[in-house]
């Protein structure tokens, strides 16, 4: 099994996962769908709050070359998920 890390939590900088997001602003909430993890991609949402206490929200996608793959589709495997390469 590979390394365990995170990815974002709840109060962490939304600049270091959004520079365009406004300076100040906070993660306040993650969501992530069970269909998120496919080929190696990673899809999660993010609502954030800024400063003058308005509400951002965004979906956010990255790649983990060789991390995390989906077996292709195989009745006697469905829905297993590979770590590592």
């Amino acid at each position: 099994m590979g390394a365990v890390f995170k990815a974002v939590a709840e109060g962490d900088d939304m600049t270091a996962i959004d520079p365009a997001a406004p300076a100040g602003s906070t993660v306040s909430s993650v969501g992530i769908e069970r269909e998120a993890l496919r080929g190696g991609w990673l899809t999660i949402t993010i609502s954030s709050l800024d400063a003058a206490e308005e509400r951002w929200a965004g979906v956010y996608a990255t790649y983990f070359p060789g991390a995390w793959h989906v077996q292709q589709p195989d009745p006697a495997v469905m829905g297993v998920l590979k770590l590592g390469t």
